[in-house]
């Protein structure tokens, strides 16, 4: 224990539950992975963000497997099959690849980053940090609607890639679009519902019924303190244009 050796009967329970408990705080190492490619982060707020308040454990596995840099991508293939990058088809297809290949980044990412920016959350230092780990900087995280933008993309991004390799066709980067877009008007939606299902309960039982008043100040979903809700137009004006092509 500690690269000391003990006795069994000479050790404590203290020190039985002690030492196990300093093993989980050790940092983990795609931390240094990544700083050697995309330098120093603020890896304590990142860990922390990793959980939304609209987004499924489902949807943070995918993003959450790749800050942990243990995703499956395809330069890691030892089958003989091709590692190229279904998006550009000339590079090889690694973790950090998927945040900066020019193709990926103007079908797929920019389509995330623009409507980001038109709801009024300011811009980060890096691009690719933000995409990579939800940094603006060295010091500090997005703010949490926009990581949870960015977790419902890297779920949908990945699943199509992933499909796209099973089924040998061709990466549609517009199909995992508009299923990332529809899946966050689709998951605020629900949130909105549960928080006007809260009031609309409590309004006649005696019990507290208003909201906490930040609800309303938020940018993508504003609800107010009686239950009611608005989504960010930006969304819905996204979501609906891109269910509009489909029907086309």
């Amino acid at each position: 224990m500690g690269g000391r050796e003990f006795r069994l009967s000479g050790i404590h329970i203290k020190q039985m539950t002690k030492k196990p408990g300093t093993l989980r705080d050790k940092e983990p190492n795609c931390q240094k992975n990544w700083e050697t490619r995309i330098g120093r982060q603020p890896w304590r707020k990142i860990w922390k963000s990793a959980r939304t308040f609209f987004t499924t454990p489902r949807d943070e596995l995918t993003w959450l497997k790749y800050r942990h840099r243990a995703l499956t991508v395809a330069n890691r293939f030892n089958d003989g099959r091709s590692k190229k990058c279904l998006g550009c088809h000339t590079d090889d297809e690694s973790m950090l690849h998927l945040s900066t290949c020019e193709h990926i980044r103007r079908d797929y990412w920019n389509h995330f980053l623009r409507p980001i920016k038109d709801m009024g959350f300011p811009d980060p230092e890096n691009t690719t940090n933000l995409l990579t780990v939800g940094a603006i900087n060295d010091e500090k995280t997005a703010n949490e609607e926009v990581i949870g933008i960015l977790t419902i993309a890297w779920r949908c991004l990945y699943a199509e890639i992933t499909a796209s390799r099973l089924n040998n066709k061709r990466l549609k980067l517009d199909s995992a679009r508009k299923r990332a877009w529809c899946m966050i008007h689709g998951r605020l939606n629900a949130y909105g519902e549960a928080c006007r299902t809260f009031c609309i309960e409590r309004r006649f039982s005696g019990r507290k019924c208003k909201l906490p008043k930040k609800l309303s100040k938020r940018k993508i979903i504003q609800v107010q303190q009686n239950g009611t809700y608005s989504i960010n137009t930006v969304i819905t004006e996204t979501t609906r244009l891109l269910r509009g092509k489909s029907r086309s």
